[in-house]
């Protein structure tokens, strides 16, 4: 919250999308609702603007050259609408594809924590 002004999200149609049977019970149990209510009152008391965008083609808009993550893709249209929307430039200056993850196996990494009680 304290680093950026707007927050841009996708305006998602919650009652919608729980008509279908297949999603219904995973979209509840996100709690999505509730998640879009709990950060817009957070952003508000810190003096930000939460941007609902229209979700229609986020992650399908390819508009800046190279390949990119589906989901970069996406966050990057969102907030481009969303800023659009607020009547501020967008200018994205740093688009590159995301680096390629090395899988780690799970036995080599150490988690230090308080002992089992």
């Amino acid at each position: 919250m304290d680093t950026y002004d707007l927050i841009a999200i996708e305006d998602l149609n919650i009652k919608g999308m729980t008509r279908n049977h297949h999603l219904a019970q995973s979209i509840l149990d996100a709690s999505w609702s509730k998640f879009f209510g709990m950060l817009s009152c957070k952003a508000e008391s810190a003096g930000k603007i939460v941007k609902g965008v229209n979700p229609r083609g986020t992650s399908k808009e390819y508009k800046y050259g190279i390949e990119l993550d589906r989901d970069y893709n996406a966050s990057l249209n969102i907030l481009e609408r969303g800023m659009l929307g607020q009547g501020l430039p967008f200018v994205p200056s740093e688009v590159e594809p995301l680096r390629e993850l090395i899988p780690i196996p799970a036995s080599s990494i150490v988690e230090v924590g308080s002992p089992l009680r």
